[in-house]
């Protein structure tokens, strides 16, 4: 029994150690032939090299639109989302003064033309009577503008006589000869002896407007004109006189005192008079300013229908064409300065503008971009910018869409001066798309794969294929049942994660990939 034993512990013993030797040839060396049974083939083709950058999309044409001169915004003819044409105005702001210029430039360019045709053409007798004419009348019209003038002096005399005796009666208390004092006690000495002073010039200067207008000679244009100067210059003291009496009746310790309202008021009462006085002696000047030039005016076409076709006079007036000319061309610069035109075709993204506020120059209205026309700005390491070159292609995915959804783009532009973040220095770099895609808008974050370089009949294999041994790098090549390690020498990283075998392999080889760990 016990040797039956013996014999059966050893046949348990044997059959253990055969199991296990089983399980370590067989078991593990299957295991591992799943892992080592990992092959590629060494490929033979073209090879591309990226440059892998991230960046953001972005209009090619992004303006942000505003107005040279500011104003009340008249007009805001866009709404967002708007696609508008090159040259339509978008907007305007109040521009009547600019309008207006140019319809006086345009009337003195019909008129410049229309002499220099006159001169080409010469004149004919009856054209000669009516110029002279024009000429008479614009005459007669002037004498008869200083002809009243007499009596736009008394109508001077009397309302300036109104704020001062009339007005300012209560105020003051004397006569020319003797000198004036105030009727009230005042808290400002010095403004007391200017005020009374000052209203003993004023009867100077009404008994000077009064007298001349009795003698003045109104045929004689020169002295008329003189007296209307001086006339002025009366009126001036004068207004110089109620106003040094209202600043005395305007100081604080006069404010203060209520017994002094009656002749505030007084003070402001005369200021209407006066006031007419001073605007008709303007009126006065003015129409006879007028009339001069009209007269003048009148003059130089009789004297051109007269000169007859002088091709000196002649190139004079065309010179005085070009001129007008250039007047009017400036007076459609100064509206362009009010108006905000789409410069190019695209679409609006913000309207700031609104009828009737008042925007200011120069500051943004309305922001628009090129329509369907988008880049992306991208950041480029310095590593990688000396490979990648203006023109390069580049495959691009946006994230919105996925990696299946590739989009084709060319660099355009690397900025020359570097962008430092962070210590980094990074350089931009502009692409476009290729072709237009609706799908595609501004903001989307891009991924981009610049083609910097591209090889053909080039040897490649997976970069992990590649290992390193004592000998340098090497690939392992399946030949038959056996592997052979073959000392390689290494090119570029292809797009793919590809690495370029420049020797060591010709192509078709069977590469046993590595262990995965």
């Amino acid at each position: 029994m016990k040797k039956f034993w013996n014999t059966y512990k050893k046949w348990i013993i044997g059959l253990i150690v055969i199991v296990a030797v089983l399980y370590f040839v067989f078991g593990r060396s299957g295991k591992n032939d799943d892992t080592n049974s990992q092959t590629v083939v060494a490929q033979k083709g073209t090879l591309e090299e990226v440059v892998n950058i991230t960046g953001r999309v972005k209009p090619s044409q992004e303006v942000n639109l505003s107005f040279e001169r500011g104003g009340v915004v008249r007009s805001v003819n866009t709404v967002v989302g708007d696609v508008v044409q090159k040259g339509r105005v978008l907007a305007s702001v109040s521009n009547g003064d600019a309008q207006g210029s140019l319809q006086e430039a345009q009337a003195g360019l019909d008129s410049a033309r229309a002499t220099l045709d006159q001169l080409k053409r010469g004149a004919r007798d009856e054209e000669k009577r009516i110029k002279q004419t024009a000429v008479e009348s614009a005459k007669q019209d002037l004498a008869n503008s200083y002809s009243n003038t007499p009596d736009t002096l008394r109508n001077v005399y009397t309302n300036a006589s109104d704020a001062v005796r009339v007005k300012l009666s209560a105020l003051f208390d004397g006569r020319a000869g003797s000198g004036y004092k105030l009727t009230f006690a005042s808290c400002d000495s010095q403004s007391e002896i200017d005020a009374t002073n000052l209203r003993l010039d004023v009867d100077t200067s009404l008994k000077n407007i009064l007298s001349v207008s009795d003698t003045l000679n109104t045929s004689d244009q020169s002295a008329v004109d003189a007296v209307l100067k001086n006339t002025v210059t009366e009126l001036q003291k004068i207004d110089q006189f109620v106003r040094r009496t209202n600043d005395m009746l305007s100081v604080s310790c006069a404010l203060s005192n209520r017994n002094l309202d009656a002749f505030r008021q007084s003070v402001t009462l005369a200021k209407g008079p006066l006031n007419a006085a001073l605007s008709e002696i303007s009126t006065k000047q003015n129409a006879i300013a007028s009339q001069k030039l009209l007269v003048q005016r009148a003059e130089n076409d009789l004297a051109i229908t007269l000169s007859g076709t002088d091709e000196d006079k002649i190139r004079a007036q065309e010179a005085a064409v070009k001129q007008a000319q250039a007047r009017v061309t400036q007076s459609y610069a100064s509206i362009s300065q009010t108006i905000i035109v789409a410069p190019f075709t695209g679409r609006i993204t913000k309207v700031d503008a609104k009828l009737g506020q008042f925007a200011g120059a120069s500051t943004p209205q309305i922001v628009m971009i090129s329509d369907g026309a988008f880049e992306i700005e991208a950041k480029i390491p310095e590593v990688d910018v000396s490979r990648v070159k203006i023109n390069n292609t580049a495959s691009v995915w946006i994230e919105a869409f996925g990696k299946d959804t590739l989009f084709e783009a060319v660099v355009t532009k690397i900025d020359p001066a570097e962008t430092v973040s962070d210590g980094v220095s990074t350089y931009k770099a502009t692409l476009q798309f290729v072709e237009k895609d609706a799908r595609i808008k501004s903001g989307m974050t891009a991924n981009v794969d610049i083609v910097t370089s591209k090889k053909e009949n080039t040897v490649s294999v997976p970069a992990r294929a590649v290992q390193t041994g004592d000998k340098g790098r090497f690939v392992t090549v399946q030949k038959n049942d056996a592997t052979e390690e073959v000392i390689i020498k290494q090119g570029t990283l292809g797009k793919n994660g590809e690495r370029e075998i420049t020797s060591g392999l010709v192509g078709g080889e069977v590469i046993v990939l590595p262990i995965k760990k």
